[in-house]
């Protein structure tokens, strides 16, 4: 039986309690080297993928983080970088579902919507299996993610509302609700994975 999203949220609160400081850090420093990516590719044409080749790996690190945070494990500032131990796998991943959601995409939005939910939990599934390939990665989440769209749909919504309120905080309450959102995402994970169907780590 799934959890109700509020139960996932509770749970992320009590696993982020003696690990804010952390999560505060790794929201930080993913955030400055994502933005300065960033920047190296819009001043530096030659460099227009930049943000894609940075970002990818540590999508996963982070992703590797919070289920330490989750798990109950002693979480490390340095997992953030473990993406990079299977660089070429984690890329590959973000660049197939950025192709594909952006076909989707192309057809209505709705379906790049869903497609992309589908996909969410790939960073999470290459975090638990780096020995996976970057397409059987996606096509777990795909299975895993079969009537749990909607559930991390309205999850998401609530994001929102998280994220508009921190607006009235000058941007502060960020380091605090990211940790959050992202903590919230990984016990999602944890539980949509015990109660997806069998065939998703079957090799």
């Amino acid at each position: 039986m799934s959890k109700p999203n509020s139960d996932l949220s509770y749970q992320a609160l009590d696993a982020l309690k003696g690990n804010w400081g952390e999560a505060i850090a790794v929201t930080l420093i993913y955030g400055f080297i994502a933005t300065c990516a960033g920047l190296l590719g819009a001043l530096f044409p030659i460099l227009p993928f930049a943000s894609v080749l940075i970002v990818a790996p540590l999508m996963v690190g982070v992703s590797i983080f919070y289920l330490s945070v989750i798990r109950g494990e002693k979480p490390l500032i340095e997992q953030l970088f473990e993406g990079f131990q299977f660089y070429l796998l984690t890329l590959g991943a973000y660049i197939l579902i950025s192709i594909f959601t952006f076909l989707w995409t192309l057809l209505l939005i709705v379906p790049g919507i869903i497609k992309a939910l589908s996909y969410s939990m790939t960073p999470f599934i290459i975090a638990d299996d780096p020995q996976t390939t970057a397409m059987d990665a996606i096509d777990k989440s795909m299975v895993m993610m079969n009537g749990y769209k909607w559930k991390l749909f309205v999850l998401y919504l609530w994001f929102m509302v998280v994220s508009i309120a921190c607006l009235f905080t000058l941007g502060i309450g960020y380091l605090w609700a990211i940790p959050y959102m992202r903590a919230t995402v990984a016990a999602f994970y944890e539980d949509v994975k015990y109660n997806a169907d069998e065939m998703v780590y079957q090799s």
